[in-house]
């Protein structure tokens, strides 16, 4: 059978729809028209709102976000997604040398799934420790754990992403967890600092994926942050433990939280401030390094009227997310401390009393990379 051929020369050849109205136009010149909202093969163009009775595979394009997607039975998904290897999470890419890599970056829980079998690299962070209970110079929060490694094999299956909350004051941080195929990898909350002085029973730091600070006259705790094995590969376990108390000299400063990167500095009777582990680098999530797993700062009691002791500063918090100490000095506007930043993993700052309180730990992170 021969092609059946419409030919337009100087009109436009027009598909009306049952409102009379122009559905598709074919110019004389080639040119194709579709109204809004008209169907062509899947294919649906409409003004910024997807179809609300949707078939899988239908295709829109959005004209106000400027984005086409595609429908998998559940979702509109962005074709971005469909041109990588998964979904889940929030999803970019980047070159670096001559690799393209796709990434899911998972800031709340959440689920991965790939289509097919390949090689991931990871991050897991779990969510950091909070100060400890509000009474006077408790110590900071432990960083979260956490777990990194490359070329893990996953299989077109559902992983379950948990994201570990930051622990309130005086509270672990939540862990954080990739689990699916029968694997699981578990980042381990970061510790809460000891009690203040009139907890006299909770004074020392609990042990977490990074310890936690002990209280001015308390001990710091162990970091416990293991490896993990998943997809075939070892994940190297990152975390370290807090720093103890200064005893009761003139500032009786309270102990960091240990870091994913290093311990926090074991204080000295007069020292000033008890700041908070180094976090650990990682490039996945853009291809430059940024660090995750600060440990908090702790906290120190001074008067800036007395010659004999320290000017006002106060606990630097790890790099990585961990929240400076208080201090008590006059005109510190932090004097409770600042809490960790979430999706670091970072640890809550220390307060100095029940009227200036620690501060909470960040929430934690997993990132998902593969290469194109």
């Amino acid at each position: 059978m021969a092609n059946l051929i419409i030919k337009s020369s100087a009109d436009n050849l027009v598909l009306q729809g049952s409102d009379a109205s122009p559905a598709i136009t074919i110019g004389s010149t080639g040119t194709t028209t579709f109204a809004e909202n008209a169907t062509l093969a899947g294919l649906i163009i409409t003004a910024g709102t997807a179809p609300s009775s949707p078939t899988v595979g239908q295709v829109y394009y959005n004209s106000t976000d400027k984005t086409l997607y595609v429908y998998d039975g559940t979702n509109w998904r962005h074709v971005s997604e469909r041109a990588g290897k998964a979904i889940g999470g929030t999803v970019t890419s980047y070159v670096k040398g001559s690799t393209t890599y796709v990434v899911h970056t998972f800031l709340e829980s959440g689920t991965f799934t790939p289509y097919s079998a390949f090689n991931v690299d990871a991050l897991v962070v779990a969510g950091g420790g909070g100060g400890g209970s509000s009474h006077n110079i408790p110590g900071a929060g432990g960083a979260g754990g956490v777990l990194a490694g490359t070329g893990a094999a996953v299989v077109a299956t559902n992983y379950t992403v948990t994201i570990g909350g930051g622990g309130a004051n005086g509270a672990n941080g939540g862990n954080s967890i990739l689990t699916g195929n029968s694997q699981t990898l578990t980042a381990v909350g970061g510790g809460k600092g000891g009690s203040g002085d009139t907890q006299s029973s909770a004074l020392n730091g609990t042990a977490g994926g990074s310890g936690g600070g002990g209280s001015f006259a308390g001990t710091g705790a162990s970091g416990t942050q293991a490896n993990g094995t998943f997809g075939g590969q070892t994940f190297t376990g990152y975390g370290n433990d807090g720093a103890n108390g200064g005893g009761s000299g003139n500032q009786h400063p309270s102990g960091g939280g240990g870091g994913a990167g290093a311990a926090a500095i074991d204080l000295f009777g007069n020292q000033q401030f008890g700041p908070g582990g180094v976090g650990m680098q990682n490039d996945l999530r853009t291809g430059s390094d940024q660090y995750y797993g600060g440990g908090g700062g702790g906290a120190h009691w001074t008067d800036a009227h007395s010659s004999d002791r320290a000017p006002k500063v106060n606990a630097y918090g790890g790099l990585g997310g961990g929240g400076m100490g208080g201090s008590n000095s006059n005109g510190f506007p932090n004097k409770g401390g600042l809490p960790g930043i979430e999706n670091t993993g970072g640890g809550g700052g220390a307060g100095t009393s029940a009227s200036y309180p620690s501060k909470a730990g960040g929430s934690g992170i997993v990132v998902i990379r593969y290469s194109l």
